[in-house]
């Protein structure tokens, strides 16, 4: 949604312009920057108001590695809000972006509303810092600070791990 959104700045319309001319509510494009996916038929109205229209496209293996998904805290038995707050400490923006990555035996860890759902981010690297503070993600997060020790404990795979430990 980032690139639509990019989109929307780039021909200098609102929100409300695009959903009035593709037949949407005002909140329908709103919720999507915060609260929900939109459905096929819904962007693809959005984007040719926007003069774009939506197609399937092959990626490249090489594209594919780009963009992986990064890992995740996922709990069994509490939610990643609840987990977070008891293993790790609350930090603000400023020292997330300070933090020194890959070195130490902490992880900052973004917990992400994408809406109707969570995702608690593991910042492995500087670069998983910097897309997930993306001037054009609106997503309300939480930044925290979590022992190594700590995500040992969650049911990673052992592949995963070592991966972590080569970036500590």
């Amino acid at each position: 949604m980032q690139k639509f959104f990019e989109l929307c700045h780039k021909v200098r319309m609102c929100d409300s312009d695009i959903a009035i001319r593709a037949g949407l509510s005002h909140d329908t494009i709103k919720d999507w920057r915060f609260r929900s996916t939109p459905n096929i038929v819904n962007l693809e109205a959005a984007l040719n108001v926007l003069g774009y229209r939506l197609s399937v496209k092959r990626i490249l293996e090489s594209e594919k590695v780009e963009n992986k998904m990064g890992l995740y805290v996922d709990p069994k038995h509490m939610t990643k809000k609840e987990w977070l707050e008891q293993y790790g400490l609350i930090i603000t923006f400023q020292e997330a972006q300070s933090h020194k990555y890959g070195q130490g035996k902490t992880f900052i860890v973004c917990l992400v509303d994408n809406g109707s759902f969570t995702a608690a981010a593991i910042l492995d690297c500087f670069r998983e810092f910097e897309k997930f503070t993306q001037l054009e993600d609106y997503r309300p997060k939480i930044f925290y600070k979590v022992p190594m020790k700590e995500l040992d404990k969650l049911p990673f795979s052992s592949t995963t791990i070592t991966a972590i430990r080569k970036n500590a």
